[in-house]
């Protein structure tokens, strides 16, 4: 009976412990603070600065070791490696923000430096540019005296003889009625191509003109010469504002036909790109650049910023457009991935941005991980970006 008892007390303390063993404890609170740096993209853009670089790998490797650790059931170990990897990492923002500062301040003199040569190189163009500028003044003065003959010469050859010879009133209005139309008829036809929103600025002169002929011709008796001379300028600024205007109503009525829009949008992309990297989907244009990224890298290689110029060119042609931003890595780790991602959807849409496409056009920038593998077979190609174009 003693032997049973024994026998049952020594198997409810192995069942104990086997239960015990087979729960794992919570992770430390400085595992979950490491795990939750190195997820923020933030944390990589020290990766690069001189002198920091060593720290960077010293606190992935001590955050790696944590890992290990804990998953070894070894908690204050863990704990202490998590440490050891914010410390580290602590150490290299701190020599990157030292470098930083240090690389501002050797600009700063070196500007300084420059200074007394400069403004001395400056006091020297500047006289001479003044002397041009004189120079200058009396070209445009010989010029516009020249302008001014010609007008008057043309205003005496259009009244014909009637200002010499005494014409009467009625003449004179109908003549001055007739050159009127004549700057009417050629406003119509540079309204005609939209004129007042493609080439304002020309137009808004015609349009000054017109009013002040128009004024004019309330005057008792009809000045016809100054409204001949005003209706001719008039009408070669409406005809300047009609050609001007060409190229831009031209995609005003382009763009009124968004299907057709969308083929000369996804045609333009296979040729800059290829077909195979211009697709559509649905009534949207899916631009897709593989290979743009090194591995671990944030900013595109040579490759991406190449695709990049082309998808500028595209997005200021189709200005109607909207646009989405996905990027994407290779498999590996899919915490670090995730940070890459997100940084290079940053990276890509400050290119679009700074190359002059509007940021209100770009509706999202996301970074998916290495999620969604396009090319399972060839790794590297996993390292892109993907554009879409939306109507």
């Amino acid at each position: 009976m003693k032997k049973s008892y024994i026998y049952y007390l020594i198997l409810l303390i192995s069942v104990s412990m086997a239960l015990t063993a087979c729960s794992k404890p919570d992770k430390p609170r400085e595992l979950l603070e490491i795990e939750a740096l190195w997820q923020d993209p933030a944390t990589r853009k020290v990766k690069d600065i001189p002198g920091a670089e060593l720290y960077y790998r010293e606190s992935r490797q001590f955050r790696y070791d944590a890992q290990e650790a804990y998953d070894e059931g070894e908690v204050e170990l863990a704990r202490e490696y998590a440490i050891w990897s914010r410390l580290r990492y602590r150490t290299a923002l701190a020599v990157a923000k030292q470098y930083g500062a240090k690389e501002r301040l050797e600009a700063a003199n070196a500007k300084v430096a420059e200074r007394n040569p400069e403004l001395t190189a400056i006091n020297q163009e500047r006289n001479k540019l003044n002397t041009e500028v004189g120079e200058l003044e009396r070209q445009v003065a010989v010029a516009r005296r020249k302008k001014d003959d010609e007008a008057k010469r043309l205003a005496a050859k259009n009244t014909t003889t009637f200002s010499s010879s005494g014409a009467d009133e009625t003449q004179r209005v109908a003549m001055a009625d007739s050159r009127i139309r004549e700057v009417e008829s050629a406003r119509q036809k540079a309204t005609a191509v939209r004129a007042d929103e493609n080439a304002p600025s020309t137009f808004n002169r015609a349009e000054n003109l017109l009013k002040s002929i128009r004024t004019l011709r309330t005057q008792k008796p009809v000045p016809y010469e100054q409204i001949a001379t005003s209706a001719s300028s008039a009408i070669a600024a409406y005809q300047d504002a009609a050609k001007e205007a060409q190229p831009g109503f031209k995609v005003q009525v382009a763009k009124e036909d968004p299907e057709g829009r969308r083929k000369a949008l996804l045609k333009d992309a296979q040729d800059a790109l290829g077909t195979t990297y211009a697709v559509r989907t649905g009534d949207n244009i899916m631009l897709i650049a593989p290979s743009s990224f090194e591995s671990g890298g944030s900013s595109p290689n040579s490759s991406g910023r190449a695709v990049l110029q082309d998808i500028v060119k595209l997005a200021k042609s189709y200005d109607e457009f909207t646009i989405s931003i996905d990027t994407y890595t290779a498999p590996g780790d899919a915490t670090e991935n995730l940070a890459v991602s997100q940084l290079r959807a940053r990276k890509v849409k400050d290119a679009l941005t700074e190359a002059g496409v509007d940021e209100k056009r770009i509706t999202s920038a996301k970074g998916h991980g290495q999620e969604n593998v396009r090319y399972p077979d060839h790794k590297s190609g996993n390292e892109r970006f993907e554009i879409t174009f939306k109507r």
